[in-house]
């Protein structure tokens, strides 16, 4: 496979999930990882109270958070405007969204608790500086919880490059632990 741009796989990403973003949540697979976004939120501990949510798509697993912690500071950051303006619709000022991609945040270093993550890490292009930047962000003793498909064969991923042409890499759990170690987070 030819290398691609990193801004090219951003902009593919932007254009393919604003226009996925209205039918999203009618995805066939879409039920079984929201038992994977469920698991994310039971891993966040209970003390947490200022929770970014990187890639929320239409926000479902900040609407679980929103009833679950009412009185927590939700925010999500995601590359896609349509994915945004179907989360602001569903959220109703629950959280703060913004329009961006993970590897450049706006917030202040160590503003958030917690920090998680499901089913996009495969889209980043520059997965070690989003790493990089979710640890700036995230509090010395913070909590992060990245979820995101792990099926090695090379077969899978050629299936997933197609279906989602901003698909960049998946990482095997050995893979992401060193780069969780790189990066200073245990």
């Amino acid at each position: 496979m030819k290398r691609r741009k990193r801004q090219d796989i951003k902009e593919t990403n932007k254009k393919f999930f604003d226009s996925w973003s209205k039918t999203y949540d009618k995805f066939l697979f879409r039920k079984l990882m929201w038992k994977w976004q469920e698991e994310a939120i039971k891993e966040i501990p209970k003390n947490c109270s200022r929770i970014l949510e990187i890639a929320p798509g239409t926000g479902r697993a900040l609407e679980i958070l929103s009833k679950q912690r009412p009185n927590a500071k939700l925010c999500g950051t995601d590359i896609s405007q349509g994915m945004i303006k179907i989360a602001k619709e569903r959220l109703q000022g629950k959280a703060k969204l913004y329009c961006e991609d993970a590897e450049n945040m706006h917030y202040e270093n160590e503003s958030f608790d917690a920090i998680f993550c499901t089913e996009a890490f495969h889209h980043f292009p520059n997965q070690r500086k989003a790493i990089r930047e979710m640890s700036r962000v995230l509090k010395k003793e913070g909590a992060l919880v990245i979820v995101d498909i792990n099926i090695p064969p090379l077969t899978i991923s050629n299936f997933l490059f197609k279906l989602e042409p901003g698909f960049v890499k998946m990482l095997s759990a050995k893979e992401m632990r060193d780069l969780l170690k790189k990066e200073g987070l245990h």
